[in-house]
């Protein structure tokens, strides 16, 4: 997924990070790139290790980070056991 935040504030990926781990989800893969539009604007990509569509606690977690940031999701990896 892309979040990207849009109030530059502290502590903004923080936030985004302790509302995944309330819920008890892994993380997989964090990167933050700026956006070359405004200083302090940043869009940071995000793997989870759990598929969204199937687990309650992801969909809780994105809802509640959309309140304060857009959120894209890109995709799932195919699951592979």
């Amino acid at each position: 997924m892309v979040i990207t935040n849009v109030i530059d504030e502290p502590g903004a990926l923080s936030k985004i990070l302790n509302e995944f781990s309330g819920k008890g989800i892994n993380l997989t893969s964090i990167m933050s790139r700026p956006t070359k539009k405004l200083l302090g604007k940043y869009i940071f990509f995000i793997d989870i290790k759990e598929h969204y569509k199937k687990e309650k606690n992801i969909r809780e977690a994105i809802e509640n980070i959309r309140k304060r940031n857009i959120v894209k999701i890109l995709g799932c990896y195919r699951e592979v056991y």
